[in-house]
């Protein structure tokens, strides 16, 4: 199962607010961490959220919705 595979996923707290966050390496190993969730048509802009409960429930859908996209009905 794909599921397995998941890099490390984190919410992570800046002034701003919070952010969700996965892991990615390089092809030699070095790990960096990139938002996952983005401002709407600005992908290099991450999108934060008020309160951790917040980032919780947005990166649930984010998951839901590849999970949906995967599945043949």
């Amino acid at each position: 199962m794909w599921l397995t595979n998941l890099q490390n996923i984190r919410m992570h707290k800046y002034p701003k607010g919070w952010v969700v966050e996965i892991q990615k390496s390089t092809w030699y190993g070095r790990r960096y961490w990139v938002h996952l969730i983005s401002v709407a048509g600005i992908e290099s802009e991450p999108w934060y959220f008020l309160t951790y409960d917040f980032a919780l429930e947005e990166a649930t859908k984010y998951f839901r919705w590849d999970l949906m996209k995967g599945t043949s009905f």
